[in-house]
């Protein structure tokens, strides 16, 4: 069982972070800033140098401020398979636990205040396959059941709202972000399982007015991580993977992953800042291919690690200096929507 910790955490941490994986955490403390800021067709842009400008050890770094269970003991206090933590307004702590199937609350101390839910199909109930909690305004929690394919909401004291089902045949969630105005958006993966699909697409979708998973904001840039270049999905690992982040006033950060290049769209879907930097591609070694290989057939049955393998490329480098490639929007319904600006320096 693990006791599950819980952190100050913040996304610029994050970046921090994926600085850190290409080696350039690391300041040059000259205290002058020696980059450039320029406008192309109403989009400012950003163009950073390499080395930053912050003391070397002056990063970002997490602090634990709370652990919450035991290695053994109270069972209240054990956790199998953590799913998804999330925070209420006054700072209760939110742990759902699908190898159990309950949503266990905390008080902002540790102290276990109540337990909710239960493994099954019916009203408050869970499938096996949760993929987080995420707390709307009016502290009503909500947790995406993939095996149930719908989105269970509950109050904090555990009474059941309701659940609002989605179509995986439509589309395969791949990530979840709670909207401040209560609504979710979902990173949905298009063409894995529709082959009549040109090529495998990821969009964001939010919540409509139902609840359903209606309402399509914009596409996201082409992974160069999953294509199909024969009707069979194949992997390439440690490519370019667009990541995204929501902001308080609705805009969409977006790194797509081929460049270090950070995107600001509005809640329209129109780019207004893009922030670059200049960051040499990172050779994949033999050491990382070895790694990697090794975790798959740790991974998977021996019957199946050569199926596995046989899909699965390895990029050879982790990042590419080509530009980002985004599509115009579409609707949920697939109709074509309005295309946001775009700016040459894309």
């Amino acid at each position: 069982m693990r006791a599950a910790r819980f952190r100050e955490w913040s996304w610029l941490v994050l970046g921090c972070w994926s600085l850190v994986t290409i080696g350039a955490c690391e300041g040059d403390n000259s205290g002058a800033w020696e980059g450039t800021v320029s406008d192309s067709a109403g989009v400012t842009v950003v163009t950073n140098p390499a080395a930053g400008l912050w003391q070397n050890g002056d990063g970002w770094q997490v602090r634990e401020d709370l652990v919450i269970g035991q290695v053994e003991g109270n069972p209240d206090y054990l956790f199998g398979s953590v799913a998804g933590i999330c925070v209420s307004a006054a700072g209760d702590i939110v742990v759902v636990d699908q190898q159990v199937g309950s949503v266990r609350v905390f008080d902002p101390e540790g102290g276990l205040l109540r337990v909710f839910g239960g493994p099954g199909s019916g009203p408050g109930e869970f499938g096996n396959t949760l993929v987080g909690c995420y707390v709307a305004p009016g502290d009503t929690v909500a947790i995406p059941d993939l095996q149930l394919y719908r989105v269970n909401r509950f109050l904090l004291d555990g009474t059941v709202i309701g659940a609002v089902p989605f179509d995986i045949g439509a589309g395969i969630p791949i990530r979840w972000v709670m909207r401040s105005d209560g609504r979710l958006v979902t990173q949905m993966r298009f063409g894995l399982l529709d082959p009549s699909l040109p090529e495998i697409s990821d969009a964001l979708i939010a919540e409509g007015a139902e609840g359903a998973l209606e309402d399509r904001l914009f596409d996201l840039p082409v992974s160069e991580a999953i294509t199909r270049p024969s009707g069979r999905p194949r992997y390439t690992l440690l490519a370019p993977r667009p990541i995204w982040t929501l902001a308080r006033d609705g805009s969409v950060w977006v790194h797509g992953g081929s460049s270090y290049r950070l995107t600001r769209y509005d809640a329209d879907g129109t780019p207004t800042l893009i922030v670059d930097r200049a960051v040499e591609p990172q050779t994949v070694s033999e050491t990382d291919r070895t790694v990697l290989a090794g975790w798959i057939e740790r991974t998977f049955p021996t019957p199946l690690i050569a199926s596995v393998m046989g899909g699965i490329n390895f990029a050879p480098s982790s990042r590419s200096k080509s530009g980002l490639r985004v599509r115009c929007g579409r609707s949920a319904s697939g109709r074509p929507a309005q295309c946001p600006r775009r700016s040459e320096s894309h």
